[in-house]
């Protein structure tokens, strides 16, 4: 069987966001009544929404027993947009390679790369970007506010404090000049059987960077890219990993038909875990944004309190967070510099069609988190392993109690925490979930319809759709062309070289259309087409490859003239099997050529 390649490159551009209008309007400088109040620990008020709600003035102002902390007003907040700003773009390359053997195994391997380019973020404007200190026990950290206004008890720090404008809040420019770009390969083998069972096996590598990006912990460019988590000032965007990398995944889909009417199809996968930062659950650079990572502090060098905590955390946490927290002691965290575990899921459905109805009733049982239900099985809902359910590790690294101004120093409470992703870690479970799908159709079976009219079945009745297939599959090109002798001038030579491939034909396609005539004989007079289709598919795979093998020994005979003589149909008999068809067009109608290559794939 032949080679395929098949690619594609071409420039994409996006849209411009919907909200646009709305956010220029809301964001207009305008004064808002948003405060602030920061307490800590047993200082916390307990809330009480319902008296809150009847009650504003029951709000608290303070913190519980006196203790003191500024009430922070909001300030008002605005949104510019810089003279370059517009909708992203995309640059997609794709090129891929697939070959059949055995008739039954297809293998394909598909490259692409991807790479945005004018991808939207925003900058603070009214931002102090010069530091007025820096934290001498975390690699000099950038700190953007007073240490005369970050509050001692509990270490908040004003908005204002870091305000070129105190009257203002935040005033983000947005802006297009980010990047990002993704690598990937996807390999995959398919295969089917003279029962019409189907198997595919696949596997894809991706790498994926980016400029600023999420990763979790908040920020300030919102809509406009995700957040940056910071290091040093926020406005500059480094280039890491992406949030939205899989780096592996590794997908099974089986289709296991038990008879004409009854079948199972089941979908595996797995994926290694997602990318994650460790972070600061406050503002510690004092850029008014949550959104600053951990300094992953070396037990044996910090503080006796910190140090004893983070060692304790290396000897409980998961692996993968233990090396990515080690690898980084001393220094501020990178971003998405650790990964989560990887996350399996398994899929089930069982499709029935009962032959009721002229065959226009189906009946599906699916199950979701079958993993998850068998993990409540095997270990009880007390004592969940976390099969199945989506694996997100908790992120924040240090949590902020208090500030030093003597020395200038944050005094942090270590999250033991940290990596864990237990089912007792989060209140978010995937429970398991068995669903029942009744479909009975009104009118034309879209899918039977479509398939009549792939393989020239016109508007025929379904009783008679498979015998109509069979009949109209397509005549040998050598025996087309002996038929147009007479208009081809064919010579005595061409002619007996003609004959003898046509002989040779019948006798390989007899024991094919044979076969495919019992299949659909035993499918009935009423037969399911989707049910039927992966029986005969292997059947007409092998017409597929004798007509191509044909086709070629036939354009060396004759010549260009005589063989651009030969309708399209002739010439191009595998339309009938998968290539380009206009509506309703049979095999004996004019084709409408080859499939065209592919744009670039990928994600961005």
């Amino acid at each position: 069987p032949a080679l395929v390649v098949r690619g594609g490159v071409g420039l994409f551009r996006g849209t411009m966001p919907a909200t646009l209008p709305g956010t220029a309007q809301a964001q207009a400088g305008l004064s808002t009544t948003e405060t602030q109040l920061f307490c800590v620990g047993d200082a916390v008020p307990l809330p009480n929404w319902t008296s809150f709600a009847d009650d504003p003035n029951s709000i608290p102002t303070e913190c519980v027993g006196g203790v003191s902390t500024p009430i922070v007003t909001g300030r008002r907040t605005a949104t510019t947009y810089a003279d370059n700003y517009g909708a992203p773009k995309t640059w997609r390359t794709n090129l891929g390679v697939s070959r059949r053997f055995w008739n039954t195994y297809n293998f394909t391997i598909d490259a692409s790369y991807v790479r945005g380019i004018g991808q939207s973020a925003s900058r603070d404007l009214n931002l102090l970007t010069t530091p007025r200190f820096a934290l001498t026990n975390e690699n000099g950290r950038p700190v953007y506010a007073d240490p005369s206004q970050i509050v001692p008890s509990t270490g908040a720090i004003p908005f204002t404090a870091s305000r070129i404008d105190p009257t203002y809040g935040s005033v983000n420019q947005v802006f297009s000049a980010l990047e990002n770009e993704t690598r990937q390969i996807t390999a995959s083998l398919s295969a089917f059987t003279r029962r019409g069972a189907l198997l595919n096996l696949s596997y894809t590598w991706q790498q994926s960077r980016d400029q600023g990006g999420s990763g979790g912990g908040g920020g300030r460019v919102g809509e406009f890219g995700g957040g940056n988590l910071t290091a040093g000032d926020p406005n500059i965007f480094e280039w890491a990993r992406s949030s939205n990398e899989r780096r592996h995944n590794i997908q099974a889909n089986l289709t296991w038909p038990f008879n004409q009417s009854l079948e199972m199809s089941a979908v595996a996968n797995v994926t290694s875990g997602t990318a994650y930062t460790p972070i600061v659950g406050s503002d510690v650079n004092g850029d008014g944004s949550r959104n600053d990572r951990a300094y992953v502090f070396d037990p044996t060098a910090a503080d006796p309190e910190v140090g004893a905590a983070m060692s304790r955390l290396l000897a409980s946490t998961s692996g993968g967070a233990r090396e990515c927290l080690q690898s980084q002691l001393g220094r501020v965290a990178d971003r998405n510099s650790c990964s989560g575990p990887w996350q399996p899921n398994v899929s089930l459905q069982l499709n029935w069609r009962p032959g009721m109805f002229n065959n226009r009733l189906a009946i599906s049982f699916s199950t979701i988190n079958l993993l998850g239900g068998l993990d409540e099985l095997v270990h009880g809902a007390d004592n969940l392993s976390g099969w199945g359910g989506f694996a997100r590790p908790d992120n924040t690294l240090l949590t902020v109690q208090g500030f030093d101004a003597t020395t200038n120093r944050y005094n942090y409470v270590v999250n033991e925490r940290f990596g864990a992703t237990n089912a007792g870690a989060t209140a978010v479970r995937s429970p398991f979930q068995v669903g029942v799908n009744v479909r009975y159709t009104i009118g034309p079976d879209l899918r039977q319809e479509m398939m009549r009219r792939a393989f020239g079945g016109g508007n025929a009745q379904q009783g008679n759709f498979a015998q109509q297939m069979l009949a109209n599959l397509p005549t040998h090109v050598a025996k087309a062309a002996i038929l147009r002798r007479d208009s081809l001038a064919l010579t005595a030579s061409q002619a007996a070289q003609l004959q003898l491939i046509a002989d040779s034909s019948d006798a390989k396609r007899k024991p094919l259309i044979d076969s495919l005539q019992v299949e659909v004989a035993k499918a009935g007079a009423n037969p399911d087409m989707m049910a039927l289709m992966p029986k005969l598919q292997p059947l007409l795979m092998l017409l597929r490859a004798e007509n191509t093998a044909g086709t070629a020994a036939v354009r060396a005979i004759l010549t260009d003239v005589q063989w651009a003589l030969l309708p399209e149909s002739v010439r191009n008999p595998q339309n009938f099997f998968g290539g380009q068809r206009g509506p309703g067009q049979g095999p004996g109608g004019q084709g409408q050529g080859q499939g065209r290559p592919r744009g670039g794939g990928g994600r961005p």
